[in-house]
């Protein structure tokens, strides 16, 4: 029974192992995919020198915004439905609704001129 337990227990040691080179492989064909990439767009630089992009702050600064701007708008995005829903369940919340959008109809009609 020991030896049973010692045998897979070394499988277990190689599957680790061979886990890790497969995961070593993969990030090395990704980075010498990277670097053909790079070097495409940088075609002035020789083949054998390795190209290596810093991050730009402009570029982490408008991920930043473009990321903040999509959260709020989901945020909107979810009360609005939430208010939509609680006018079609309760007939007191959607004669309210009712009365406002009327309002700001005839408000809008008022500042156009057509009212």
């Amino acid at each position: 029974m020991e030896k049973i337990e010692l045998q897979r227990n070394s499988d277990m040691g190689k599957f680790k192992k061979e886990k890790e080179l497969a995961r070593a492989v993969r990030e090395e064909l990704e980075w010498k995919e990277e670097q053909k990439k790079l070097h495409k767009k940088h075609e002035q630089i020789a083949e054998d020198v390795v190209i290596l992009e810093k991050p730009h702050l402009v570029k982490f600064v408008m991920k930043s915004v473009a990321g903040s701007i999509r959260i709020c708008a989901t945020i909107l995005l979810c009360i609005l439905a939430i208010i939509g829903l609680t006018a079609l369940i309760y007939p007191e919340v959607r004669q309210e609704l009712l009365q406002v959008f009327f309002e700001i109809l005839m408000e809008g009609k008022k500042m156009v001129g057509m009212g």
